[in-house]
């Protein structure tokens, strides 16, 4: 489903950006715009907007913890599944859905999964 046809979320947005190093800081502001323009396009309500650099093997990164536990945040999206997790985003999945929330990744400019808002 094209983002420009998908329904209006319940809820609000958190875009999430994750790279691993510092010299990857132009691939990070690339993430954060595209998923804006993604959201922007889409008609989505964006509530939050994190970016970090962090291991994607290290939990604790606070930007992402932020997102996840947003209250006003029900869909986070992300580039990559990589982006929130290198292991176990299938956990992070079914933790969001049991709240009602749900994860959505971007990739090549479609939606993967069946978790379409």
């Amino acid at each position: 489903m094209d983002a420009a046809t998908m329904p209006e979320a319940v809820g609000g947005l958190g875009l999430y950006a994750r790279v691993s190093s510092h010299d990857q800081k132009a691939d990070l502001e690339r993430q954060v715009a595209r998923l804006s323009k993604w959201a922007a396009k889409a008609g989505h309500r964006v509530v939050r907007v994190e970016a970090e650099i962090a291991s994607g093997m290290n939990g604790a990164r606070s930007k992402a913890k932020r997102s996840l536990v947003d209250p006003q945040v029900s869909t986070v999206v992300v580039e990559h599944k990589g982006r929130i997790g290198r292991m176990n985003v299938e956990l992070v999945e079914a933790a969001l859905s049991a709240h009602g929330c749900r994860l959505v990744v971007l990739d090549d400019g479609e939606v993967e999964d069946d978790l379409v808002l």
